[in-house]
């Protein structure tokens, strides 16, 4: 007889109407954690860095606890040598520059900050999360529940930041009781970012990133009998990007228009049509209200810059995306000293905070501080954990599977040209791959 916990259809990552009280609770329990430990929050009842790391020793426990099924997931994982390689490229790179810093400089901040603090916090933040959702909802098809939650939990801060913007007195009150550092609450205070307010406080390009990786996770796990859900959240993905960052609106709305016309079908193509005149419309009356209401027209005009500047620019023949991008753009060049590409000057920052040389650019970020050897090793520890994910998709005979780690190497390309973000995924690749090998191994054993 079918258990009555199994009315909560997670094979497909669903929740059904009829799902008893107590399923409920744990699936919100866990999507409460979700938004809680992917947002960090860092209230000010204790020091910035006490708190966090309040969040990570909680995190690293519950991994401890539940080690051995972690352990002997990751040893069935079919392409493990992949994942070794991918860590032996890591430490490599982390070895090479410790080199480069004892050799070159004493600047620390790349392998603390980078290769560091945030390779390893994105590894444990994901990996507990991962875990949790296993060991409490227990779902049939786990990778599929994963993303579903990564994205619903986006979605929440998206709503989130509606309301902050909406209700102005909401959003002081929040502001009051998070940490923020001084380059946050400057960024607060501009009107054009306005709408760069979320639950970690003020919005910046990794809240962007997030928004385009769960259009990734939306189009990898599309189901057609969830069409309308679906479509609602990648618009309101897509929404978060307008919020947060115009490099992240790009890339998904290029994504997302380039993969509705190659998957779907003429009638759905034809409801997607009708959607974005939907859409146009909807976005007539924001425009409308934003002329009405003059606070919001600074952070509307910055949104859309590029595509304004882009249209501008087209009509007189040349190319622009704004004033930002143009700046971009100069920011690659050629070091003049051979051996600053090849091993870096060991640098990552100057004394005012700001990046060596003055460069948003992730590829030279990296070739600036451990040269093309460093960079190399660690776009290798990177590109190991795709090959790991390719060669899982295609043991899942699953073509939507399969476009996932095509798509994340396009999200880290495009946006290493604006910043150096790659060192954040880790710990969402490194997930993937074990849920997609827990479904795998299911499988096959059926």
């Amino acid at each position: 007889m079918t258990r009555i916990c199994d009315c909560i259809d997670l094979q497909l990552g669903r929740i059904e109407i009829f799902m008893p009280v107590k399923m409920y609770r744990k699936y919100l329990g866990v999507l409460f954690v979700f938004v809680l430990y992917r947002f960090m929050p860092l209230f000010i009842v204790l020091p910035r860095y006490a708190i966090h790391l309040v969040y990570l020793l909680v995190a690293c426990m519950y991994l401890f606890i539940n080690r051995n099924w972690i352990w002997m997931l990751i040893q069935k994982v079919n392409c493990s040598k992949c994942l070794t390689y991918s860590f032996v490229s890591y430490f490599i790179a982390v070895l090479w520059g410790c080199f480069v810093v004892v050799f070159r400089n004493e600047e620390t901040s790349y392998l603390l900050q980078q290769l560091g603090s945030t390779v390893w916090q994105s590894v444990i933040v994901y990996m507990f999360l991962l875990v949790v959702t296993k060991r409490v909802l227990h779902p049939q098809n786990l990778l599929y529940t994963f993303m579903q939650l990564f994205i619903i939990s986006q979605c929440i801060n998206i709503l989130c930041s509606i309301v902050f913007i909406l209700i102005p007195e909401i959003k002081e009150f929040w502001i009051h009781i998070i940490s923020q550092t001084a380059g946050q609450q400057s960024g607060l205070l501009q009107s054009r970012f306005l709408s760069r307010i979320g639950l970690r406080g003020f919005s910046n390009f990794k809240d962007t990133i997030e928004c385009s990786i769960g259009i990734i996770f939306c189009i990898s796990a599309f189901d057609q009998s969830r069409f309308l859900v679906s479509i609602i959240e990648i618009l309101l993905l897509i929404l978060g990007n307008f919020f947060y960052g115009r490099s992240g609106l790009l890339f998904s709305i290029g994504i997302a228009l380039f993969t509705a016309f190659w998957r779907l079908n003429r009638n759905r193509i034809a409801m997607l049509i009708i959607g974005s005149i939907f859409v146009y419309v909807i976005w007539g009356c924001i425009t409308d209200f934003v002329a009405e209401n003059r606070q919001f027209s600074s952070s509307l005009q910055w949104a859309i810059q590029p595509f304004t500047t882009f249209l501008y620019s087209w009509e007189r023949g040349y190319f622009s995306l704004g004033d930002s991008s143009d700046t971009m753009f100069r920011m690659y060049f050629v070091p003049e000293d051979g051996l600053t590409i090849l091993i870096g000057d060991g640098k990552y920052t100057n004394s005012d905070g700001s990046y060596y040389m003055h460069t948003d650019v992730g590829f030279m970020r990296h070739m600036l501080f451990y040269g093309v050897i460093g960079e190399t090793l660690g776009y290798l520890s990177f590109g190991f954990l795709l090959l790991a994910l390719e060669k899982l998709a295609k043991r899942m005979d699953n073509p939507r599977w399969r476009e996932l780690a095509l798509m994340f190497f396009l999200l880290t390309f495009y946006f290493e040209i604006k910043g150096d973000p790659f060192f954040n995924f880790f710990g969402i690749i490194l997930a993937v791959c074990i849920g997609a090998e827990n479904q795998v191994y299911k499988n096959l054993i059926r």
